[in-house]
């Protein structure tokens, strides 16, 4: 990740980034989720702090470079990413952003679509927010809506690596 900070006077002093996983807890209220599930669909991951450095290796100017490599992601997710900066007389930015949906598994229904192997599945929009369940069964992520953005990101994680590379809708 490249970004750049500008004050237009003082020069900057300092900055960190904090990368922070994004928590579904509707998942559980809203849902119905088992909290014991939980943790297997969003694996725990802490948030990360990193103290920059600017690019030229010395805070000294109005406008610092700043480029950070984020590694051993789990992935399942989206995350929130915090850039903090202070200025020589203490003035702090914050700036925030959110990540699209980083997926947790390696896509395996790409490799073989890839290599000319189609394997496809049917996708049901359904809210099972209101569909009848038999025996008290709850799926994993819950009662949930498939028009949830993270539903459907989860299912075509999941999909993805079980070899799947197309849905019929």
């Amino acid at each position: 990740m490249s970004f750049k900070v500008v004050d237009d006077k003082t020069p900057i002093k300092y900055a960190e980034l904090h990368f922070i996983p994004v928590e579904y807890e509707y998942f559980i209220t809203k849902y119905g989720m088992r909290p014991e599930d939980y943790p297997k669909v969003f694996p725990p991951e802490k948030e990360r702090v990193y103290e920059l450095t600017p690019l030229d290796g010395e805070f000294d100017e109005t406008e610092e470079e700043f480029r950070v490599s984020i590694t051993n992601i789990t992935g399942g997710r989206e995350y929130k990413i915090i850039i903090i900066a202070e200025d020589e007389v203490g003035n702090i930015q914050k700036f925030e952003y959110k990540t699209p949906y980083i997926r947790q598994y390696e896509d395996f229904g790409r490799q073989l679509y890839e290599n000319g192997i189609i394997v496809g599945a049917s996708y049901m929009p359904w809210d099972f927010m209101s569909t009848p369940m038999k025996d008290g069964y709850t799926p994993v992520l819950g009662r949930y809506d498939t028009l949830d953005d993270i539903v459907q990101w989860k299912h075509i994680d999941w999909a993805g690596y079980a070899g799947i590379n197309v849905f019929f809708y």
